[in-house]
């Protein structure tokens, strides 16, 4: 094997490697809920609701601490705990709150399906039940190297947006939506303390991956001889 062609198989391992990797981490940073973690000071806040406890919050729920009189109750993040209608502002955080999820949802499904689709065209080639040139493979790798890369900036942007929905829940308020910064009373926001949990890493590590996965794929690709 020259060096060229051991340079190759290494780099589309290392994609496929990365992309395995990048879909593990991205499905538990999806199912996960600590994404982030509201520590309560219980000797200043008497709980009277899910707001006024320790809690963590993934992509779906937001659950009390198990160190908490509240321990195992949970709301979800896409509807008003009282089930009464929302405002404008209520909608707009919830609107925002369900794209992140289901953002994620489609981009890990896209390259999941990106991923099988590039293994099953490289084993045919490999195996000589295509044949269609070294051109194929390197069509392979530069297409499927961009669709990746595309999920890898897909997948930042929903990071993007759920730093830009916590933001807004500190101003934009609705009675009926407690979850909200906003909504808290002035001693519970002063005794809460919000805490970015291991998920938010999770997704960082994700979305880093998935762009080295991309990369390792196109540099595959420019490997390539006619």
């Amino acid at each position: 094997m020259r060096p060229r062609e051991k340079a190759w198989f290494a780099l589309v391992s290392l994609g496929f490697v990365f992309a395995l990797v990048a879909l593990v981490l991205g499905l538990l940073a999806l199912t996960g809920n600590n994404w982030i973690v509201y520590q309560v000071e219980p000797a200043v806040v008497r709980p009277a609701g899910l707001s006024d406890v320790s809690r963590r919050r993934g992509l779906w729920f937001e659950c009390a601490a198990e160190n908490t009189p509240l321990v195992g109750e949970c709301s979800s993040l896409f509807e008003s705990t009282l089930k009464c209608p929302l405002n404008d502002n209520g909608n707009s955080i919830i609107h925002s709150r369900m794209l992140v999820p289901f953002m994620q949802v489609a981009v890990l499904v896209s390259l999941f399906t990106t991923i099988l689709t590039m293994t099953t065209i490289t084993v045919l080639l490999w195996t000589g039940s295509i044949s269609c040139g070294y051109r194929c493979g390197q069509y392979v790798m530069v297409i499927g190297g961009s669709a990746i890369w595309m999920c890898a900036l897909l997948y930042f942007v929903t990071i993007i947006l759920q730093y830009h929905t916590l933001t807004t829940e500190n101003y934009l308020f609705d009675p009926y939506l407690f979850s909200l910064r906003s909504t808290w009373l002035p001693k519970v926001r002063n005794a809460t303390t919000m805490w970015i949990g291991p998920e938010m890493a999770m997704a960082l590590a994700t979305y880093c991956i998935t762009f080295l996965s991309s990369t390792s794929f196109l540099a595959a690709g420019s490997l390539v001889e006619a």
